[in-house]
């Protein structure tokens, strides 16, 4: 294999040429659900600004729309690899959008713990849920990527504790070209099926499943 090509290594032509040839195929279905996938993200965030709009100093009000932003920021991230056929240069905005989709995942959950508090008249929960109107809002964040980030240090790196990112790229049926976003040896030898001549050039990203990740998936 051979990584020097920084200029040109994964130019799939025009993005509508590329779209087109990939209808019907697997990554055509793939392109489709992480495109949806966005499009979800969008429609959180505009509901966020209206639940925020219909009442801004409410503490119900602001969890809601926290809790709105953080799922979409994770459809945002969760199917970014397949929106499209990404260049190699790609790679350094794709690892940390998987700290950011772990993150709102753990962020996620202690916010569905916290939704509770706000239809409880005991005191310690109302005082988590006043909590956010102001100091809430900026704690929980804070609290998830630092956890996230430092588990990950303590692990070796985000490529060791979230899982490192493949990519390869196939020009024409033969041997392709890869890498991986931590720049570790890809492990195996890039072929570019003959099944799948009618989509090349394409490239294709895949994720190894760190130990962190395994945990906050069913988190």
């Amino acid at each position: 294999m051979h990584l020097d090509r920084k200029s040109t290594m994964g130019d799939v032509g025009s993005p509508i040429a590329y779209y087109f040839r990939s209808l019907g195929s697997f990554l055509g279905y793939w392109h489709m659900l992480a495109i949806f996938s966005i499009l979800s993200g969008v429609f959180l965030l505009f509901l966020a600004y209206l639940i925020l709009k219909a009442n801004p100093g409410k503490a119900k009000n602001r969890f809601m729309a926290l809790m709105l932003v953080s799922e979409a920021l994770r459809c945002f991230t969760s199917m970014l690899f397949w929106v499209y056929a990404w260049p190699e240069e790609m790679l350094s905005v794709l690892k940390p959008a998987r700290v950011v989709y772990y993150t709102m995942s753990l962020q996620l959950f202690f916010l569905y713990m916290g939704a509770a508090t706000f239809y409880s008249e005991k005191k310690w929960a109302k005082f988590i849920a006043n909590s956010f109107k102001v100091h809430g809002l900026y704690l929980v964040p804070m609290f998830c990527l630092s956890f996230v980030l430092l588990v990950s240090y303590l692990a070796g790196g985000t490529s060791i504790a979230i899982g490192d990112i493949s990519w390869v790229y196939c020009e024409s049926v033969g041997m392709g070209e890869g890498r991986t976003a931590s720049g570790k040896p890809l492990g195996f030898e890039v072929a570019c099926s003959k099944e799948y001549e009618s989509l090349y050039p394409m490239t294709m990203s895949n994720v190894a499943l760190g130990p962190l990740t395994r945990v906050l998936l069913f988190v």
